[in-house]
């Protein structure tokens, strides 16, 4: 299926992602949603953090990958990625890991933003989803824009107070 993301929305770790068709069509994509972050430890072994986190019970997944320190760093750094069994407990596990000696990554942004930046494409932009529940960006230069549907309201009030 071709067309373009329009938006996503989360709701109890549940991601809608508003799916519009090259044909027109409109397809609401649902898909569980586990927020993550990244977490490097600091004066301990990678692979000790791990084992301890396992132990946590509201960390659904942990994977020991290399990701930039920051946007302008070319270094690459070994960190723990940290998936968190669901939006609601997200923000107590990230307040129990700040005691712990490490440093935490990516988890100031928004979920919808998460979303967007695990999904890989960005709204708006030719993409293709296909049977294996994965989107991809069709590498087509396309500088013109979606063709979406504008509505245009007029308001008009009585009242000379807005009280």
């Amino acid at each position: 299926m071709k067309g373009y993301i329009i938006t996503v929305n989360i709701h109890d770790d549940k991601a809608t992602i508003w799916f519009k068709t090259n044909s027109g069509a409109n397809e609401e994509i649902t898909k569980p949603y586990r927020p993550d972050f990244y977490i490097k430890p600091i004066n301990m072994d990678i692979n000790e953090l791990q084992r301890i986190l396992e132990k946590h019970p509201n960390i659904y997944d942990l994977e020991i990958e290399f990701a930039r320190e920051n946007l302008g760093s070319n270094r690459d750094i070994e960190v723990l990625h940290v998936y968190v069994d669901s939006i609601k407990n997200y923000r107590d596990v990230l307040r129990q890991l700040s005691s712990f000696p490490c440093k935490i990554f990516n988890c100031d942004l928004a979920h919808r933003q998460k979303l967007m930046f695990n999904l890989g494409v960005p709204c708006l932009n030719p993409v293709k989803y296909d049977s294996n529940g994965k989107f991809t960006i069709i590498e087509e230069l396309n500088l013109e824009p979606p063709p979406i549907n504008y509505l245009t309201l007029n308001l008009h009030a009585n009242s000379k107070s807005i009280y």
